[in-house]
């Protein structure tokens, strides 16, 4: 199952010419200026393994808390981020990645991480 998950990592990463790393993939890759692609990706593409679900998930959030650090979230990409918690901050798989955000949520560092608790107990 692990050699099932590096591949399908391996084959996501080079698709979106990210960096192949095992570990923290999600936060390694993480680029504001991509927030859109990546969840226009997650929406059009089949991924099976739960667990590589689970690295791109905290691919998007790691990039939208870049993008408002960065301040350069556009209608269209604030929109798209709603949308695609909407559709997935019920979801047990993400539970620990969302709690963790929520955890370390400050305005300075991790501003992402109030949008997902405000969402998360909506």
């Amino acid at each position: 199952m692990v050699k099932i998950k590096y591949k399908m990592m391996e084959i996501i990463s080079n698709e979106l010419l990210l960096s192949f790393e095992t570990q923290d993939w999600g936060i390694i890759n993480a680029d504001s200026k991509r927030v859109k692609e990546f969840i226009i990706y997650w929406n059009d593409k089949i991924v099976v393994d739960a667990s590589v679900r689970i690295e791109f998930f905290e691919l998007i959030i790691a990039s939208y808390n870049d993008a408002l650090l960065d301040c350069i979230i556009k209608e269209k990409e604030k929109s798209l981020f709603i949308n695609f918690l909407s559709e997935n901050i019920k979801n047990t798989d993400y539970r620990l990645i969302i709690d963790y955000w929520i955890k370390i949520k400050s305005n300075v560092d991790y501003p992402v991480g109030f949008i997902l608790a405000k969402m998360g107990t909506n």
